[in-house]
């Protein structure tokens, strides 16, 4: 099996507002492209619904379509997937960020069991 990365695109209507969207990049597996677009397309129907908020307005989701499907293995380690790129009003604080989610990311040891 080989893994794929789509990417997902849904609008969000709340009440009769019709400007959000959430774009969603998941992990799939296929033994070629057209088992992992398939296996996207299942996603993207499964994640449409429709209910009440806590505040009581009404939240739909829509399944858009499929925006991206990358295979994985056509990429060497180290391949450029995604860039963001962000403008920060307090530059301090985003680097405070990313310093501390960076620390607590490589804090994490990673354990191996011994094999006897």
């Amino acid at each position: 099996m080989k893994k794929f990365l789509i990417r997902l695109v849904f609008e969000v209507r709340v009440d009769e507002r019709h400007d959000h969207f959430d774009e969603q990049w998941r992990l799939t597996e296929g033994c070629n492209m057209a088992q992992a677009l398939e296996a996207a397309m299942e996603m993207g129907k499964a994640g449409t619904s429709t209910f009440a908020s806590a505040d009581g307005s009404m939240v739909e989701w829509m399944f858009v379509h499929l925006a991206d499907c990358i295979d994985l293995s056509d990429h060497p380690s180290g391949a450029l997937l995604l860039s963001l790129s962000t403008y920060q009003d307090d530059v301090s604080s985003y680097r405070a960020f990313v310093w501390t989610r960076a620390d607590k990311i490589l804090s994490k040891k990673p354990t191996f069991a011994a094999t006897g």
